[in-house]
């Protein structure tokens, strides 16, 4: 439900669902419902998973023949594992935070952007703009980016202009 972040917003379909949906059972109006997701309104992933059934049950209920796919283009359902190691840099005060932002690599910007959100409901930059810098203000501005809106690059501040 999240790899979208990761890939920069590049794909036509917000989720693998979505995209499974569309291309292999060429079911569009299904696919658009489970585009829709917005998967970082749920408190939980079994609130996620209630929401995709219900889409689903909906749809089967208006439309009771599923068709099987073509061998070879059935769903394969995975299971993700994070992995995270500390990249050496940190920051200090505000400054020395948008310096590292704009040099860090993306996959940093995704942990701490996007995926925070999944642990604990909002990102790291925020939580640590409010609880150490006691910056409210900003903290809330960077908490209301929304994730839809920009790709992990459009996170970043822009580069110094000289």
């Amino acid at each position: 439900m999240y790899q979208y972040f990761l890939k920069g917003h590049v794909l036509e379909y917000t989720n693998n669902f979505a995209h499974w949906v569309a291309e292999s059972l060429e079911k569009r109006e299904l696919s658009e419902r489970l585009s829709s997701i917005e998967p970082f309104a749920f408190e939980d992933l079994s609130q996620l998973r209630q929401e995709l059934l219900q889409i689903i049950d909906d749809y089967i209920a208006d439309f009771p023949e599923p068709r099987d796919v073509i061998a070879g283009d059935e769903f394969y359902f995975n299971e993700t594992v994070t992995i995270f190691f500390p990249v050496g840099v940190w920051a200090k005060n505000l400054a020395e935070f948008l310096l590292a932002v704009r040099y860090v690599d993306p996959a940093s910007i995704y942990y701490h952007f996007y995926e925070a959100r999944i642990r604990h409901g909002t990102d790291d930059f925020s939580t640590w703009i409010d609880d150490v810098l006691e910056n409210k203000e900003l903290a809330r501005a960077i908490c209301d980016i929304d994730p839809f809106m920009h790709n992990i690059e459009g996170i970043r501040p822009p580069p110094f202009c000289y």
